[in-house]
């Protein structure tokens, strides 16, 4: 057959066929294909079409949207319920789930970009506790507080104010001297002890490269990633784009791992691991969708009333709880304690995931 030839549709009279099924695959030239070409994949359908047809593969899109509706109240109110409908062969009114996990993954890391990564300054402070002027104040107040009731005591008990006193006092001022001091320059280490890399001055980041390039004891390796880490004080928002993006391909390699620790922890259930890998992609997706709703929420609320926000972070557990009782048909109390295992085995494991992110995302700006 000669394959230049106008590409034509099967007669209807030869045999049973679609519309779209075609003699060439006009992609690859495949002969014979039918509504998918079986070599290459294309969809064999015509566009050349009238407007009322277009609009019937409108309405199929519009179809997608109202399964998408359909999939929401379950998957936020109903843990568990998408991945035990998936297995029952009610897929057809829900959201596949890589399709919810893509799109809610998307959302989370568009917005987290568009976080205030200011409060990352907060990293790597140890405590917020007092200045060193407010305490040096506070203790040169209670010094000249103890001269003026020594003197006091001694004026209203009329002991002449003879050389012994005289050289108490003195030696109190002089100790209260040295003590406000030794004071000043302990409280202004700790004040540098404090600091994060972002309040460190240019001359003290030299320094501290200076020290590390000299010391025989550091890996090279570690090196790169403490000066990484000191270059990207004025590249932070550089540096939050690249660890979200390296985030992003983590989390989706986790996701099949902890898909492992509900298999090694729930085997009574007997489940095979492509149903714990469903529920891992349900439960994953959760916690980027309401991860996306809690940005939203902190964009909208003044910083009063979202620095008790950090309670919100409790639904994750929760959600796994009721998933597990409901789609591995535990008591309360049986699901409750599966959830605490496994939550804190894997978030150890995050723990650690995040850190080597953390690392590796900085040890790019080593040479910066």
């Amino acid at each position: 057959m000669d394959r230049n030839k106008e590409i034509k549709k099967i007669k209807p009279d030869n045999r049973e066929v679609s519309k779209y099924d075609f003699i060439i695959c006009p992609n690859c030239g495949a002969e014979e294909v039918g509504k998918f070409c079986p070599n290459c994949g294309q969809s064999n359908k015509d566009f050349n079409k009238p407007i009322k047809e277009i609009g019937a593969d409108l309405l199929d899109s519009i179809n997608l949207d109202i399964r998408l509706i359909n999939t929401l109240v379950p998957f936020f109110f109903r843990p568990g319920q998408l991945a035990e409908d998936y297995f029952k062969g009610k897929r057809r009114r829900y959201v596949p789930p890589m399709r919810m996990y893509i799109l809610f993954s998307v959302l989370f890391f568009f917005l987290a970009k568009f976080a205030d990564i200011e409060k990352l300054d907060d990293v790597g402070k140890i405590s917020n506790g007092p200045s060193a002027d407010s305490i040096n104040h506070e203790v040169a107040m209670a010094l000249t507080d103890v001269e003026n009731n020594l003197r006091t005591e001694l004026e209203q008990n009329e002991i002449p104010f003879d050389t012994t006193y005289l050289e108490y006092a003195e030696n109190l001022k002089d100790s209260a001297g040295w003590f406000k001091k030794n004071l000043k320059v302990k409280t202004k280490e700790q004040d540098t002890s404090n600091k994060s890399f972002g309040d460190l001055s240019p001359e003290e980041i030299q320094e501290i490269k200076d020290e590390i390039a000299l010391d025989s004891t550091i890996s090279k390796s570690t090196k790169d990633i403490i000066r990484g880490g000191l270059n990207i004080a004025d590249k932070k928002d550089v540096f939050w784009e690249k660890f979200l993006n390296n985030s992003s391909y983590v989390l989706f390699i986790l996701m099949p791992f902890f898909a492992l620790i509900l298999a090694m922890t729930l085997f009574r259930s007997k489940k095979l691991y492509v149903h714990h890998l469903i529920f891992s992609i349900n439960y994953h997706s959760f916690i980027f969708a309401f991860s996306s709703v809690i940005i939203l929420v902190s964009m909208v609320l003044p910083d009063n009333i979202m620095q008790h926000g950090g309670y919100l972070f409790f639904i994750y557990p929760l959600y796994l709880m009721f998933g597990i009782k409901k789609y591995y048909n535990r008591s309360y109390v049986g699901a409750f304690f599966k959830t605490i295992g496994i939550s804190l085995l894997y978030y150890f494991v995050i723990f650690i995931a995040i850190i080597a992110i953390m690392a590796f995302t900085a040890k790019g700006f080593a040479e910066g």
